[in-house]
């Protein structure tokens, strides 16, 4: 850094951006960037030894992912170097959301029908008599109201939210996300535990706010693609389509105990 407080390039001294300064020291930008030199071609020239000694430590973390690949294939993408990692892209990440909020909510909403004992043919009368009637109030669930009632809105938020949050926390992904091959993992690698996929899915209405102008600045800030609630959550959206069958149990169980879930805050309101 020079006297006036400009950060300089290491090796030839010139000026670098006043963005450049975050990229110093970490491990999620090229070589050149973090080690403060202009360019890659500056920092090879420059300083030749100091790069030999990164790329030596680069091929040591290649060979340590694939021992870990070798031994259990499931977590390839766990024990990939974090600069190696492939990243989701954002059109399949957008299917695999839409798929996910319609299939869910189709689930639970049927489920809603049959336990409050209605039709789901529109236009019938679902009332029944005596006890029976009783136990149809009492089973009606807020996801059946109309949303001129608060406790609809309310409903549909609150048990969306513990769906995803219970799926990326116990399985790293939904159903949709795993047939399109992607799963969510913390920015160290690993399932992103239910603290960070409830961060997460509460900026899921920030980021989606302006016809989802905010999130789509955040993914173009960065090269992981990041949302609001990634960024929150530290937790970044990778590819996992070698690893569908792996992750299918736990997926699909999770999405189990969410439907459940969300079918419950639906009763419960």
């Amino acid at each position: 850094m020079s006297e006036t407080g400009t950060l300089e390039c290491k090796g030839c001294g010139r000026p670098l951006p006043a963005h450049h300064a975050p990229f110093i020291g970490d491990e999620r930008y090229n070589l050149w960037a973090r080690e403060g030199y202009c360019t890659y071609l500056c920092f090879r020239e420059r300083a030749p030894r100091r790069l030999a000694e990164i790329e030596d430590e680069l091929e040591r973390r290649r060979e340590e992912w694939m021992s870990a690949a070798q031994a259990a294939p499931e977590r390839v993408e766990e024990a990939r170097p974090v600069e190696e990692r492939r990243i989701g892209s954002v059109g399949a990440r957008i299917l695999a959301r839409l798929a996910d909020t319609a299939l869910g909510a189709a689930a639970v909403w049927g489920a809603s029908c049959l336990l409050a004992g209605r039709p789901l043919a529109a236009g019938r009368d679902g009332g029944v008599e005596g006890a029976d009637q009783a136990i149809d109030r009492l089973l009606d669930s807020a996801l059946l109201r109309s949303w001129s009632d608060w406790r609809a809105p309310v409903a549909w938020v609150l048990g969306s939210v513990a769906f995803f949050s219970i799926c990326h926390a116990l399985a790293g992904a939904t159903p949709a996300k795993l047939l399109l091959g992607m799963k969510v993992a913390r920015e160290e690698a690993g399932r992103p535990g239910f603290g960070r996929a409830l961060v997460r899915e509460l900026l899921f209405p920030v980021d989606v706010a302006f016809l989802g102008l905010i999130a789509f600045a955040c993914m173009a800030a960065g090269d992981e693609k990041q949302r609001l609630g990634d960024f929150a959550a530290r937790t970044v959206v990778v590819r996992a389509a070698g690893e569908r069958r792996a992750l299918a149990g736990r997926v699909f169980g999770a999405a189990a105990l969410g439907l459940i879930v969300w079918l419950g805050v639906g009763l419960a309101l």
